[in-house]
């Protein structure tokens, strides 16, 4: 953390509205990363950085996060010259070389939480990357005595702990009704264009979620 007690966070892939729930970090204490929402960073007073494109960097910046454009810029640079030691948290869902570079980034007593491993989506090895992606989380923590790598698995999460997303869900509908935060919809399409939903996806043309609509 910063000297004014403040969580210092990097998020790639931070324009696509990456994570939509609240994070528990640390086993045994129930810390609540504000994440869900466009603001809810920002009210949980945490020091954000976000990779995207230049066309995304506006909206980063109006979830209270500093944007890194990862088309020209180094992100574990940047984030270590401005913090001097580099960030508490890393919330990477690309993996496979990332994580790497995304561990890289942590400051002592610093986690790496890798998600949804787009990289093995998009490339034609994709079952290697992924199990390659696996590997290099596991392995990333025996070269450091004072960092840490995991997984996140919500369905997993859930099953352990389903008081916390009972807990969660309330917190973040409160939220919702008193309008603290305000989920990014990029798109409203109905249920028969599901495939151009995907496409959507697939393409990184739309910024926040895709809602299908049931048919009438």
């Amino acid at each position: 953390m910063t000297t004014n007690g403040r969580l210092r966070v990097l998020i790639l892939g931070a324009g696509s509205g990456i994570a939509q729930a609240t994070a528990r970090l640390y086993a045994g204490e129930s810390a609540i990363i504000g994440l869900a929402g466009r603001n809810i960073g920002r009210l949980a007073g945490i020091e954000m950085w976000g990779t995207a494109s230049s066309g995304k960097h506006d909206l980063v910046r109006s979830i209270g996060g500093t944007p890194i454009d990862y088309k020209s810029e180094d992100f574990v640079a940047v984030v270590r010259r401005a913090t001097g030691d580099g960030v508490d948290l890393v919330l990477d869902p690309v993996g496979w070389t990332y994580f790497r570079r995304s561990f890289g980034a942590l400051r002592p007593g610093g986690k790496l939480i890798g998600y949804g491993i787009s990289a093995a989506v998009t490339h034609r090895a994709g079952l290697l990357i992924g199990l390659g992606s696996f590997a290099l989380l596991g392995l990333l923590p025996l070269t450091s005595r004072s960092r840490s790598a995991e997984w996140f698995n919500i369905t997993t999460l859930k099953k352990k702990h389903k008081d916390w997303f009972r807990e969660d869900l309330g917190k973040l509908m409160q939220m919702l009704a008193d309008k603290k935060i305000h989920p990014l919809v990029a798109e409203r399409l109905p249920l028969r264009d599901a495939t151009r939903a995907h496409q959507l996806l697939e393409s990184a043309a739309v910024v926040g979620k895709i809602v299908l609509l049931p048919q009438a």
